[in-house]
């Protein structure tokens, strides 16, 4: 349901630092939606506004290595229930 709310929605381009966190939060889930549909670091930097395909870059690498994060400790805290259990 986010993701096709974030679809219609028109993010305003931006220029330079900003500190509205909700509107660089919005923009970090859709630059991540388009480069989950195929689009390159520059398509995404020139559609939303980014300087360059670098921030780009660092966003999705950002949001990997958190994606792993989450799923390393899910996976040891049930390894760490499992051992309890024994």
């Amino acid at each position: 349901m986010a993701a096709q709310l974030l679809e219609t929605v028109v993010l305003p381009r931006v220029s330079g630092r900003h500190r509205d966190r909700a509107l660089a939060s919005a923009r970090r889930c859709r630059a991540i939606q388009l480069k989950l549909q195929g689009l390159t670091y520059q398509q995404i930097a020139d559609e939303l506004g980014y300087t360059s395909r670098g921030a780009v870059y660092k966003i999705i690498k950002t949001a990997q290595a958190a994606q792993l994060t989450g799923a390393i400790e899910e996976h040891l805290c049930a390894l760490q229930n499992v051992l309890l259990a024994l």
